[in-house]
C-alpha cells in the first residue's frame, strides 16, 4: 500500500457549462428499496440520474463533469455567470467522462477550473479499475487523464467492491477536524508534475493528427 501513486484515468477535462446552476433533485420512488438500503457496488454503479434522485442536490459543471451532493455551493463565478470553484460536502458524487465514463465517491469535493479534487475515503471507478481511499484524510487529485493519490489507498478489484457490503466513503459524513479542501489541499510539487504530463499528453495527441503515419508499401 503506497502513500502515493500515479494512475491513468479517462480524460475528466473541465471546459465550464455556460449557465450551469445548482438544482433541488426530486426522488424516484421506483428505487426506493435499493435507495434505502444501499451498498458500495450499488453506489459506484449509479448514472448521474440515479444519483441525482437521492441526493438534495446536483450540478451539470460541463458536458463532462456532473455532481450530486448532500451541499454544493458555487464559490466563485466567471464573468459569464458560469462557476469557477465549486465545493460539495457529503454524499458527494461524481461522473466525470463521456465515452468511458469515471464514477466517483467521496465525502468532500472541490473542483476548480480543471482540477477535481476529493477528500473522504474517496473512491474512483473507472471500467475494471478502482482505486479506492482508506482514510479520511486521503486526498485524490485528478487532471487531465492522470490521477494522484496522496495518503493512505489501495486497488480494488471489482469482485473485492461486490463484497463489501457498506456505504464506502458515504458511511459518514465529512471530518469536521480537517481543513476546508481547496487548492492548497494539494502540493504544489504533485500539481505541477500532473500539469506538465497532461500538457505532454496534449502534444502528443497534437502530433499524431498532424503527423499520420506513412503508408503502407508492398514488400520487395
Amino acid at each position: 500500500m503506497a502513500l502515493t501513486s500515479l494512475l491513468l484515468l479517462g480524460s475528466c477535462t473541465n471546459s465550464m457549462k455556460q449557465g450551469a446552476s445548482v438544482s433541488k433533485s426530486k426522488p424516484d420512488t421506483e428505487k426506493a428499496d435499493a435507495e434505502n438500503n444501499p451498498d458500495l457496488s450499488f453506489l459506484l454503479s449509479m448514472s448521474f440520474e440515479e444519483a441525482s434522485a437521492i441526493s438534495p442536490q446536483k450540478l451539470v459543471v460541463s458536458p463532462r463533469v456532473s455532481i450530486a451532493a448532500d451541499t454544493i455551493d458555487v464559490l466563485s463565478t466567471r464573468a459569464d455567470g458560469t462557476p469557477r470553484r465549486i465545493r460539495a460536502k457529503g454524499h458527494v458524487y461524481l461522473q466525470v467522462g463521456e465515452d468511458e465514463q469515471a464514477h466517483m465517491l467521496c465525502q468532500e469535493a472541490f473542483i476548480s477550473g480543471d482540477e477535481v479534487i476529493l477528500r473522504g475515503k474517496p473512491i474512483v471507478q473507472r471500467g475494471a479499475s478502482t482505486v479506492e481511499g482508506m482514510a479520511d484524510s486521503t486526498v485524490f487529485y485528478l487532471l487531465g487523464k492522470n490521477l494522484r493519490a496522496i495518503g493512505l489507498h489501495k486497488v480494488t478489484t471489482q469482485n473485492d467492491i461486490g463484497s463489501i457490503a457498506s456505504m464506502g466513503p458515504w458511511e459518514n459524513t465529512a471530518n469536521p477536524l480537517l481543513p476546508p479542501l481547496a487548492e492548497g489541499s494539494v502540493p504544489d510539487a504533485i500539481r505541477d508534475e500532473l500539469r506538465k504530463a497532461s500538457e505532454a499528453e496534449t502534444l502528443h495527441q497534437q502530433a499524431l493528427k498532424t503527423d499520420p503515419a506513412p503508408p503502407m508499401t508492398a514488400p520487395q
